[in-house]
């Protein structure tokens, strides 16, 4: 399909140029996209359009508490903010853990351990056992406060 006036384009034109439907141009023009007197479209009125359209989504994701001014809240908000995004771009790369499925793995291998002292109790006597269970005790403990929130 060959645009040869751009000032006076069908639905059809536009939605190529864009790569998407007729009726996404259609819908556009219900949302104000600009559209000649004839109802064709004018492509660079269009293209402004939807630059406008998308600096307009921009501007509503911005976070006003993020720029300007210098307060100690302020402040304190921006700290937690990076924070926040730190985390979640953490998450999306794979190398933080959730904490539960480290918990579990951890308590699987303290079980793994408590079998081989039963071992140990059996070949060399309750002594041996001991000194492996108070040491799987202490770390049971740590276990049980992973991942508790700390200040």
């Amino acid at each position: 399909m060959n645009i040869k006036d751009s000032t006076h384009c069908t639905a059809a034109q536009v939605a190529l140029v864009f790569d998407c439907s007729s009726q996404w141009v259609g819908r556009w023009s219900k949302s104000g996209c600009p559209r000649n007197s004839d109802r064709s479209f004018d492509l660079i009125a269009v293209v402004r359009w939807k630059i406008e359209q998308a600096e307009k989504l921009n501007q509503g994701d911005a976070d006003p508490l993020m720029s300007g001014g210098g307060s100690e809240a302020l402040e304190r908000y921006r700290d937690e903010k990076a924070k926040i995004a730190r985390l979640d771009r953490l998450v999306k790369e794979d190398t933080l853990l959730p904490r539960d499925e480290v918990r579990s793995c951890l308590e699987q291998i303290a079980a793994i351990v408590r079998g081989a002292g039963e071992r140990l109790a059996r070949e060399h006597g309750d002594d041996a056992r001991k000194v492996l269970d108070e040491a799987l005790d202490d770390a049971d403990e740590l276990i049980g406060g992973f991942g508790d929130v700390k200040d």
